[in-house]
Formats: structure tokens, sequence, C-alpha cells
């Protein structure tokens, strides 16, 4: 899995040096998001809340790359709080620009994907994380958007269980966006 996702991150960043887009119009954007998602587990609930914190810098009209990091919660009943962290790197594959050849369109919509590495808990290993999803902001302003995203969101590592098997769960996200 770390050879795959190695190779994914080459591959992105060396097609992502042939991208013809003036360099002095590079775009660099900052984002936070904020979740709440429920995981069942036959007849056990667990309720996360989720913050991420991105960042991508745009190479051309259509892609951006960037890094992820992720904080989720687990709130347990009767016990503290406990705590993973996904970080890796993130591509954005903007779909707007397909359609409308307009730079001051207020919209953007776009394709995510994601791979990293996702810290357990209390479990001393990391374990392959990834994500696909898709996105919209909103700018009422210049330079600061308002975005949701949708994604399903996937790990190997099966905490419950205690063992390796595919694990999934989708959430919408709702966050702000800063473009520079």
């Amino acid at each position: 899995m770390k050879k795959i996702l190695a190779i994914i991150t080459f591959s992105l960043y060396v097609s992502s040096l042939f991208a013809e887009e003036d360099p002095t119009s590079l775009k660099m954007k900052f984002g936070f998001t904020y979740n709440k998602y429920d995981i069942n587990f036959g007849s056990f609930v667990f309720k996360y809340d989720s913050y991420n914190l991105f960042s991508v810098r745009k190479f051309s009209k259509h892609f951006e790359l960037g890094m992820f990091y992720n904080l989720h919660q687990r709130k347990l009943l009767l016990s503290e709080n406990v705590f993973n962290h996904g970080f890796g790197f993130q591509s954005n594959i903007q779909l707007l620009p397909f359609i409308i050849k307009s730079n001051k369109f207020r919209f953007d919509t776009y394709i995510i994907l994601r791979l990293g590495l996702l810290k357990l808990f209390k479990d001393p290993k990391i374990h392959p994380y990834g994500m696909f999803g898709g996105g919209i902001v909103f700018y009422p302003f210049k330079h600061i958007g308002l975005l949701s995203e949708y994604s399903a969101e996937m790990n190997t590592y099966n905490t419950f269980k205690k063992s390796f098997s595919y694990l999934s769960w989708k959430s919408f996200k709702f966050g702000f966006l800063l473009k520079f």
C-alpha cells in the first residue's frame, strides 16, 4: 500500500510540473472544515467530531495538489474522549473551468482525492487512509469562501474488531476557505 501511495503521489507531482499556466498566477488555498458523523458496529454506535485542515496549490485551472490533516474525536459515554489523526496528500480536480470560461465566477466545484495515513486512538501503528468525494465553494468575498464537501472515507483497519478489514463511512462537511 505504501508503494502504491508513493507512486500515485510521484505521478501527480510530475504531471503537475507540465501544467501550462503562468507561474505568477498560481494560487494557494487554505481550508478548514468540521463535521459530525456516526459509525455503526452492530448494536454499538460511535459518535465522532471531525476537524479538517488542508492546503492546496493551484497548478493549472483544473488541477490542485496539497496536504491535509484530520483530527477525529470519538466521544465515549463513560470514559475520556479518544482522538485519531490523519494526514497525507490531497488533490482537487476543478470542474467549472471545463464549462465556464469566466474567472469572475463566485463558485468552485471540484472532485477530491485524499491519500494518506491514519493514527488510530492508542494504537502505535499507522494505517492507510483514503477519501474520495466532491465539494462546492461559494465566494461571498474575493478571498474568503464558504465550502461544503461530501465524501466517502475509507480505512482498512477496524478498531472495533482489532483486525484489518474494510471500513467506510460517509460524511458531509462544512467550513470556510481562504484563497491567495
